[in-house]
């Protein structure tokens, strides 16, 4: 599939400079950001899941005049990073998402960030957006800021979508009632019905409002079936059916 240049600069503009927490992306304080993170948010905008990692280095070094790339790690040159603003007030309820495995070590040891920072979502559709990127099953957690600051967080500003935070303490964070999977995954119990099932939950509710009932045949294996009658059977007829049939024949 043909590329199309123009479109993927004016992105990789708005991942690398403009507005990366709209994209769910955080940068070190440089602007750096590694390929394989950004490549992860490219491919789930319209348009673009057809590209890789060895094409975006690709693309960064034929274009080196706006991108610098440094072993795995890529920013843009000509324009500055956003950086993490210190705040008072940060919303009363921030949202992370976390790999079902790591639930058990959230909840008892809190979350501790890559590199000493903790990145929360200002609404639970980014969180949940940003964690798809790399897990298939995953927990929505809530974080309560008034909380989390009494106990001596303190939360940063990114861009307009994202707060950062050294550490959270797990009793500043809101976890949701889980079960185990076969295959000792955690997912959240609720769960909406399949079409099926609620069908044949409207069909029950309309059978007894209407005073009705549905034929159990469960036991119908235990039905004994109806004989057909053979060739042999008019020998076994009594003496009076075999006369009538015979008159009926001219015999």
């Amino acid at each position: 599939m043909r590329c199309d240049s123009h479109k993927l600069k004016k992105l990789l503009k708005a991942m690398l400079s403009l507005c990366p927490d709209v994209y769910g992306l955080v940068l070190n304080d440089d602007g750096w950001i590694s390929i394989k993170e950004l490549h992860r948010a490219v491919v789930c905008e319209d348009s673009f899941n057809y590209i890789t990692p060895a094409f975006l280095m690709q693309f960064f070094l034929i274009n080196n005049q706006q991108y610098e790339v440094n072993g795995c790690m890529v920013r843009r040159r000509d324009v500055s990073p956003v950086l993490p603003l210190l705040v008072e007030s940060p919303p009363n309820v921030l949202y992370i998402a976390v790999s079902s495995r790591s639930y058990d070590a959230v909840k008892k040891n809190g979350l501790k960030g890559v590199a000493g920072r903790v990145v929360l979502f200002v609404t639970s559709e980014l969180a949940i957006s940003v964690v798809k990127r790399r897990f298939s099953s995953y927990v929505l957690l809530k974080i309560k800021t008034d909380k989390a600051m009494s106990l001596g967080c303190r939360f940063c500003l990114y861009g307009e979508s994202i707060y950062i935070s050294d550490h959270i303490p797990s009793n500043a964070i809101v976890f949701p009632l889980l079960s185990t999977t076969n295959k000792g995954d955690r997912m959240v119990v609720h769960r909406k019905p399949a079409a099926s099932e609620e069908k044949s939950k409207k069909d029950d509710r309309a059978a007894n409002e209407a005073g009705g009932f549905f034929l159990n045949v469960t036991h119908i294996d235990n039905l004994k079936p109806v004989r057909k009658r053979g060739v042999g059977d008019a020998k076994r007829d009594p003496d009076w059916k075999i006369a009538r049939r015979n008159s009926r024949r001219g015999g």
